[in-house]
């Protein structure tokens, strides 16, 4: 590993990623959330919330408080919109693309940080590889993981620098970042504490440094969730207080949700021994599609490629090659490979670490990058979850075969630039191919819903969407109240329609998480106005239709208390087609 510090080379690669990203933003624009999937959540929650609403109190959460209040405040300085989420997570995405190169830049080198960026950019910035939105940094289903990615990012680019003075300021930076993190969501926090601690441990050379700086960074993440927990208790009492600063936590000890269909399949623990034995065979293939470059470089004599010409030929003739055979596997599946790499990764940096300050940092970020995907378990994919949990891996990946297995071969006098050509060949094929199933689900996507600031696009759901949100706006008064179920949370904050209930879906896993009978309470003692029934196959959680397959006491409910008066496509929650049915109360309901 060659010790590489920032160059000239640092704003050339700035402009180019940002050209890059202005094309892919322009490209995809308003294209990002889905119109009823999950965002109208990150929406409708900082927007309640800017009104002077309480979380916990007047809505239920089950994040850390962190992304939803910084919402918040947005919309409170800003005014509601989603085009203020849009823009400021268009910097946050700048920003991490900048944490990524620069950590990337030390470890690999200035063109092959570059080139991973650009990859991470294509492939995971604006990404849509499914008919839902929402798997992409510019309107993620959940800001908790973004956030606490990036402030990931930022720890590890503090600890990076100790080898250069001021431990006990860096460590406390970092311990700061780190318990801003804590308020987000497990996994972003595992893997930053572990890779922390990684940077941190105080042996080998700046021992003693080391140690200051894990002091003041045990303290600084002590004092960050010790004031996050009072700031909460104020408002929600001690216990209210706890239960808001550690969001997620209690729920990954409920069985109940971690035997959801949805859950064991994201996880792989559907069919371990199938979703293992395709792990070790994508990690196969991987390694032998990677090989190719390697093995040319080995065999070419140095002197007979020295010219760009023969170079551009190999990478294209790889490129192509995988561009042809794509059709004949699942180059999804590639994915698969990544917590293989990730952990052998770890051991090889580990070894390196004890050569250089570099070192140390390229580990710590190779332990955040296997961390962060063992919440996938043995399904590591780049789609989904994996838009953020594969990203560093992913990055790394990049990074080995473009930086540091060229730079190796050149210096035992073989061809290593033909190998960088021969990679350069493959991942652009491989981008290509992303890119091109991304153009194929946006192809689609022309229907309008919402206006002005809360413009988006998207399909026939978001068509269908928008008649209903046009009828809901001239049938409710402002200061009438709407439920949306089992999901759809979106119409409420484009129509400006508060709830009267604090949960936002009556899924399944909120079901569990909330109780469905202290659900069916809070309905009976607050009645809303107006009922939106969307349709939602929830069969990916093992139960197919809300109030027949699961919510039976609520469906119940609804249907004896409300009745529909206009409906928007087909019955919903029947069958496959999409529909919409707006219900109000009946006469002689109980009030």
């Amino acid at each position: 590993m060659t010790e590489v510090r920032l160059t000239s080379a640092g704003p050339r690669a700035a402009l180019l990623l940002l050209g890059l990203g202005a094309l892919l933003a322009g490209w995809t624009w308003h294209t990002w959330p889905d119109p009823l999937v999950d965002f109208g959540r990150e929406l409708y929650a900082p927007w309640r919330l800017s009104n002077g609403e309480i979380l916990h109190r007047d809505l239920a959460w089950f994040n850390g408080p962190l992304s939803v209040h910084a919402n918040a405040l947005l919309f409170r300085v800003f005014g509601p919109g989603a085009t203020v989420l849009f823009a400021i997570n268009l910097l946050v995405l700048a920003l991490t693309t900048w944490l990524l190169w620069r950590a990337l830049e030390r470890m690999a080198g200035s063109f092959a940080a570059t080139t991973a960026c650009a990859m991470f950019l294509a492939v995971f910035g604006f990404s849509r590889y499914g008919g839902i939105g929402n798997y992409n940094f510019v309107a993620p289903y959940s800001h908790e993981l973004t956030h606490g990615f990036f402030l990931g990012l930022c720890t590890l680019a503090l600890l990076d620098d100790l080898h250069e003075g001021r431990p006990v300021l860096r460590g406390a930076l970092a311990g700061l970042c780190a318990g801003l993190c804590f308020l987000t969501k497990p996994e972003p926090f595992l893997a930053t504490l572990l890779a922390a601690g990684v940077a941190l441990l105080p042996v080998g050379r700046a021992r003693r440094a080391r140690g200051i700086a894990l002091l003041a960074f045990l303290l600084a993440l002590s004092l960050a969730a010790s004031i996050a927990w009072g700031l909460e208790a104020r408002v929600l009492g001690a216990s209210g207080g706890w239960r808001s600063i550690l969001g997620a936590w209690p729920h990954l000890s409920n069985e109940a949700l971690r035997r959801l269909p949805f859950y064991l399949k994201a996880t792989g623990l559907d069919d371990p021994q199938r979703n293992f034995m395709v792990t070790l065979v994508a990690a196969a293939a991987t390694t032998l599609l990677f090989s190719l470059p390697v093995l040319a470089a080995g065999l070419a004599p140095p002197a007979r490629v020295q010219g760009p010409v023969p170079r551009v030929v190999f990478g294209l003739a790889l490129g192509g090659l995988l561009w042809l055979v794509s059709g004949a596997f699942s180059f999804w599946n590639l994915g698969r490979a990544l917590p293989i790499f990730a952990a052998c990764l770890v051991l090889v940096t580990a070894w390196r670490a004890r050569l250089s300050p570099s070192g140390r940092g390229a580990c710590a970020l190779a332990v955040f990058s296997l961390v962060l995907l063992a919440k996938m378990g043995l399904y590591a994919r780049f789609v989904h979850y994996g838009f953020v949990l594969a990203a560093p891996s992913a990055c790394l990946f990049v990074a080995v075969v473009v930086g540091w297995i060229p730079d190796q071969l050149s210096r035992t006098g073989r061809a290593g630039a033909l190998a960088r050509a021969g990679a350069l060949g493959l991942l652009a094929a491989f981008v290509g191919l992303h890119l091109s199933h991304t153009q194929s689900r946006l192809r689609p996507l022309n229907a309008r819903l919402g206006d002005g600031a809360d413009r988006i696009r998207g399909g026939n759901r978001a068509k269908i969407a928008q008649e209903a949100l046009t009828a809901i706006r001239a049938r409710l008064a402002p200061e009438e109240t709407l439920l949306v179920v089992p999901e759809g949370v979106m119409l409420n904050y484009l129509a400006r329609r508060r709830s009267p209930v604090p949960y936002l879906n009556f899924m399944p896993p909120e079901l569990i998480m909330f109780g469905e009978e202290t659900m069916l309470d809070r309905l009976r003692a607050s009645p809303p106005d107006w009922i939106a029934v969307v349709h939602k196959n929830t069969a990916e959680y093992g139960a197919r239709f809300f109030g027949q397959h699961y919510a039976q006491a609520i469906g119940g409910w609804i249907s004896r208390e409300y009745v529909e008066v206009e409906r928007f496509g087909a019955p919903p929650l029947r069958g496959r087609r999409f529909g919409i049915s707006l219900r109000t109360r009946r006469a002689g309901a109980e009030r």
